[in-house]
């Protein structure tokens, strides 16, 4: 027992049940003397079916439940009643397991009458704490006004002996006291309750008739509206019949505007057709005059290949090339001999200057007479002619000027120009259609482009006059040339 004042008539129905506590529960036997799981049932009576079964609390002596309420139960539980029975079950099985059914046992089975406990406390300190004072398997019933036990024998037996009811006698002040009611206050009350039935029968009908009214509203409300949607249909279609009459007119006036351009326009193409007949007449008459000058330019171009046929026949004569009696005797220009294979090693480096620097003439005075630009321009100046590499990215201008000689120049800048030589002659072969020979030395190149230009001179001399067609091939890019000093 503790010191708090018990509350003055506590309400103690099923209704105002709200948690069952446990306190100094016993282990199930000596042998285990481990606290043991448990749970309670709630029943209104022996042998009836529980109304409630809690949760399982896992090792402790004194468990503490989780409160409940049972006027969501008043559809199958009289809330009205003040006696029920309290079974505690108890049983030893891991936490992680689902237990089954016979796994616990019935511990405690209390028959409590709300009305015969005794008040406790109106809250409950720590476990340990709240359970000091009581005696082993107690039971602690959580009410409205805080929690309830049974009483101790000794005042369960005084209570007895002098028929004492359940309900703890206590000293109050008359100020606290209230009275109870008279029969006029009952007959009032009953008054009253038949005047709320009344007011609720008329609310009821008030209620209908306001229904049924709204009801007849919302239906008038549903016809008006559809007599609105369908004015508003009519109105958008009268509005869309006016815009269809209003396109048909500007259709008409535009269709009638096309047709005073279509006029206008046929009178135009009847101009355009006289105008055509006459632009027709000078356009015959300037076809003849460009077909005169045409044969004037042919007769020019004529005469032009066969003085730049001639020219170069006479220039063949100054720098005659001959290739020698037999495949192994190399080619010569000005009867200085030039190896044909490209290999310069072991000839005089004067004369192989002198013999590229005849050739380099040659083919820059046909270049010159043809009107045909080198790719790789070229500066004849006999045995130190040289050759200039515009294409290749060079650091300086310096190193963009190849010599056709190789004495005191590094060989492998020789060798460029001298494949530069035979591109530029290669692209003379190509500008006058010629196919280059297979050895494809400069000299065999030159010797090749002097008997096209014999032919062409015999074709002259027989009549057979036909300019040459400046047509230049495409020639791949020459290989990279080196930029060595």
């Amino acid at each position: 027992m503790v010191d708090e004042e018990a509350p003055l008539n506590p309400q103690r129905r099923l209704r105002h049940l709200a948690g069952i506590v446990g306190r100094n529960l016993k282990p199930l036997s000596d042998g285990e003397p481990r606290p043991y799981h448990a749970y309670f049932t709630l029943s209104t009576g022996q042998g009836r079916p529980p109304f409630y079964v809690s949760e399982t609390v896992f090792n402790s002596i004194n468990p503490t439940w989780r409160e409940f309420d049972l006027t969501q139960l008043k559809d199958e539980l009289d809330l009205g009643a003040s006696k029920l029975t309290v079974k505690i079950w108890g049983g030893y099985f891991n936490a992680d397991v689902t237990p089954s059914e016979g796994a616990f046992k019935l511990r405690i089975q209390w028959d409590i009458d709300l009305y015969g406990l005794e008040f406790y406390r109106a809250k409950l300190d720590e476990p340990t704490q709240s359970s000091v004072g009581l005696p082993s398997d107690s039971i602690l019933v959580r009410l409205a006004s805080g929690y309830y036990h049974a009483p101790s024998q000794a005042e369960a037996s005084a209570s007895s002996a002098q028929q004492v009811t359940p309900i703890a006698v206590r000293r109050v002040e008359r100020s606290k006291v209230r009275t109870t009611y008279k029969k006029a206050s009952l007959v009032r009350i009953l008054t009253l309750q038949r005047a709320i039935q009344r007011v609720r029968t008329s609310t009821e009908v008030i209620t209908d008739q306001t229904t049924q009214c709204l009801r007849s509203r919302q239906e008038e409300q549903d016809l008006n509206t559809a007599i609105e949607k369908m004015r508003m249909v009519v109105a958008t279609f009268k509005e869309e019949e006016r815009q269809r009459k209003k396109q048909c007119a500007s259709r008409r006036a535009q269709i009638d505007s096309e047709r005073g351009a279509q006029e206008e326009r046929q009178a135009l193409i009847r101009q355009s057709h006289s105008t055509l007949a006459t632009t027709r007449d000078e356009l015959r008459e300037m076809k003849d005059k460009l077909r005169e000058r045409r044969q004037l330019l042919w007769q020019a171009k004529s005469m032009e290949t066969v003085r730049q046929t001639r020219i170069i026949l006479e220039l063949s004569q100054i720098f005659p090339v001959q290739q020698g009696p037999s495949p192994e005797r190399p080619w010569s220009v000005c009867r200085l001999e030039l190896p044909g294979d490209g290999d310069y090693s072991g000839c005089d480096e004067d004369a192989v200057a002198t013999a590229l620097g005849y050739v380099a003439h040659f083919a820059f005075m046909m270049a010159k007479y043809l009107d045909v630009p080198f790719r790789f321009p070229m500066r004849p100046m006999c045995s130190r002619s040289t050759i200039i590499d515009d294409v290749s990215a060079a650091t300086t201008d310096e190193d963009r000027i190849f010599p056709l000689f190789s004495h005191g120049r590094h060989k492998a800048r020789f060798e460029n120009a001298v494949t530069m030589l035979n591109l530029n002659i290669q692209q003379l072969l190509a500008h006058c259609l010629i196919p280059p020979p297979a050895d494809g030395g400069p000299l065999a190149n030159l010797h090749v482009l002097i008997r096209h230009f014999f032919h062409l001179n015999h074709a002259h001399t027989n009549g057979q006059v036909a300019p040459v067609k400046a047509v230049v091939a495409a020639q791949p890019h020459p290989p990279p040339v080196s930029s060595q000093a």
